[in-house]
């Protein structure tokens, strides 16, 4: 009975020291990538655009310039 009240308080601990360490690392990942703006001209209908804007409109490629696979034959062994 001794062992397990030892272990909850370091339990506890460790439980707290890794929730600590995780949101340092989503902090300085937020502070690196999303606190502030790249170019302080970019503006919320720009970055729309890039985001959410229409794709260029290419053609299918023609049948002729589809890659067949080749085929290998397979060589009869009594044949060589």
């Amino acid at each position: 009975m001794a062992v397990a009240l030892t272990h909850k308080p370091r339990l506890r601990r460790e439980i707290v020291v890794t929730l600590l360490v995780k949101f340092a690392v989503i902090y300085a990942l937020w502070y690196l990538f999303f606190s502030e703006p790249v170019d302080e001209n970019l503006e919320a209908p720009q970055v729309a655009d890039t985001l959410f804007g229409s794709a260029p409109v290419t053609s299918p490629p023609a049948v002729d310039s589809v890659i067949h696979p080749v085929i290998n034959p397979v060589i009869n062994p009594k044949e060589k």
